[in-house]
Parts: structure tokens; C-alpha cells; sequence
């Protein structure tokens, strides 16, 4: 989720995405962001926005 032809028709539009978790424990936290990764890179997207301290901030899409 979203689909490839969302996130293709999301990227046309030049919007932008972060990329969560909906983990409820902390051994989880960070299952399937390699996929979420590739399927960003896969349907166009170079970066993504990320939740940081001083607020929202582009961050570049992991190769791996």
C-alpha cells in the first residue's frame, strides 16, 4: 500500500512521501522498509520525507 499506479500517479504530480511504521513493537519497527524503499525508487521517487526534530525534511531513498 498505496499501489504502483498510485504512487507512479503521485510522483506525476510531484507530491511527496514518508515512509512509516505501524509497528506496536519495537523488534518490528523497521520490518518492510527495504520493501517500501524499493517499490518508492521503482515507481520514480529519489527521496522521501522523514520526521526528524527540527520537522519534515527530504532524505534520500536507500539504494539497499
Amino acid at each position: 500500500y498505496p499501489a504502483p499506479f498510485l504512487l507512479r500517479r503521485i510522483r506525476e504530480r510531484d507530491g511527496r512521501i514518508t515512509i512509516t511504521s505501524d509497528s506496536h513493537s519495537r523488534d518490528t519497527i523497521l520490518y518492510g522498509y527495504a520493501d517500501a524503499f524499493a517499490l518508492a525508487r521503482s515507481c520514480g521517487f529519489g527521496e522521501y520525507w522523514g520526521l526528524t526534530a527540527g520537522g519534515f525534511r527530504a532524505e534520500a531513498i536507500p539504494d539497499n
